[in-house]
């Protein structure tokens, strides 16, 4: 996920959630899986700089990246400081809460079996989890000793 290199050292992680996609020429897609949550599909994806969730039939979208994402609604959160925010988002005919929660390196569960995760070295992963009304993810950085936790919650996908 990330590398030790000063170069590549990025002190925040942003999220972007909505209706429109983040360029997908932009994305370095390093494993993917298709997940039915609620009755609808997720095309889950872990990207070079964390997550990338599209639902095409609902249109919605959830990105997390080291890097700025151009996205309608944004939370960035400081992998230095640490932080816990929930947000509810609308979208469309949709409404979602997304709960990120920081907290240090040791509390991401190693032996925990996941839907879909990539380790990019030892200790730096990034994992999805499908639940019945949405979907965890877990991001490590282990040159701050950090452990994001996000959890994305949908209200109805019965009726989009």
């Amino acid at each position: 996920m990330t590398s030790s290199s000063p170069e590549s050292i990025h002190e925040t992680l942003e999220f972007g959630i909505g209706a429109t996609a983040p360029d997908p020429d932009q994305l370095s897609v390093y494993a993917s899986r298709t997940l039915e949550i609620g009755g609808v599909d997720f095309e889950c994806r872990v990207i070079g700089s964390s997550h990338y969730v599209h639902a095409p039939a609902i249109d919605f979208h959830e990105i997390a990246s080291c890097r700025s994402v151009a996205m309608p609604e944004t939370r960035t959160v400081s992998l230095v400081d640490g932080c816990s925010t929930e947000r509810r988002h609308d979208i469309g005919p949709v409404s979602c809460t997304l709960t990120i929660e920081t907290a240090p390196l040791d509390a991401f569960p190693p032996d925990r079996s996941f839907d879909l995760a990539h380790a990019f070295e030892a200790d730096a992963v990034t994992a999805i989890d499908a639940r019945a009304d949405g979907y965890e993810t877990y991001h490590t950085y282990t040159e701050f000793d950090r452990t994001v936790y996000t959890r994305t919650q949908f209200e109805d996908l019965s009726h989009p």
